[in-house]
């Protein structure tokens, strides 16, 4: 997908944790580390500067699919617990 593509992307409801710009367009790039922390596609060259360095990021291109492969993950997780559960060992 070219760049161009990827700036045409809105993440609704996200909100760059450095410039506040609501609705991130492009890239958007969540902290591994910290519950709610992101930064848009401009913000990013200053990670280092601004949010501690031993935290990675992880870059998503598009919001909708992040939550559909977490919502798959948490589900399966989720099933795995319940069945184990039923075994008393």
């Amino acid at each position: 997908i070219s760049k161009r593509k990827y700036l045409e992307i809105s993440h609704y409801g996200v909100v760059c944790s450095n410039c506040q710009n609501q609705n991130i367009n492009g890239i958007r790039y969540m902290c591994g580390n910290c519950q709610q922390y992101n930064l848009c596609h401009k913000c990013i060259i200053y990670a280092e500067e601004i949010h501690p360095t031993n935290h990675f990021f992880i870059r998503i291109p598009d919001t909708r699919v992040w939550n559909q492969i977490n919502n798959i993950q948490n589900s399966t997780t989720n099933m795995n617990y319940s069945t184990n559960q039923n075994f008393n060992v």
